[in-house]
């Protein structure tokens, strides 16, 4: 019998600072071009990446506050 490994906690107490910091990060470019014109005929002209069902939304607690 396997035993289950404990997987760490993503929903620790962060600070004012981080959560600033980590909303920084959203701004930074990831390539060089427009990726969503990459899916986006795919899609019937609207990208993947900006649908709602396609996203994953993940806020820590501090974040409601």
């Amino acid at each position: 019998m396997s035993e289950k490994k404990k997987r760490p906690r993503i929903d620790r107490n962060l600070s004012e600072e981080e959560i600033q910091y980590y909303y920084t990060l959203l701004d930074e470019s990831i390539t060089d071009y427009d990726c969503g014109d990459l899916c986006k005929d795919a899609n019937g002209g609207v990208p993947y990446c900006c649908q709602s069902q396609h996203a994953v939304p993940l806020l820590y607690k501090n974040e409601y506050k």
